[in-house]
């Protein structure tokens, strides 16, 4: 079942590695990407960061994301 239309009303934010081999993202990033943007999710937040499935070396990077993302999302509670 597809809930991408339900999907692309949330804050979402969603991250892969272009070297993920566990995830591949030509067949579970980009199409996700794809279906929401056909559903119009415009609170979509999307990084493709050059690393593995782990995130190896790019952990920081990673958690800076994250964070960045988690302070948008409360600012826009308050």
């Amino acid at each position: 079942m597809n809930y991408s239309s339900k999907l692309a009303e949330k804050n979402i934010m969603l991250i892969a590695g272009s070297r993920d081999d566990v995830g591949p993202p030509e067949l579970h990033y980009h199409p996700l990407i794809d279906a929401l943007h056909s559903n119009h999710a415009d609170k979509l937040e999307y990084h493709l960061l050059d690393s593995d499935h782990g995130f190896q070396y790019k952990r920081i990077l990673l958690t800076e994301l994250i964070e960045k993302w988690l302070e948008k999302q409360i600012q826009a509670d308050m």
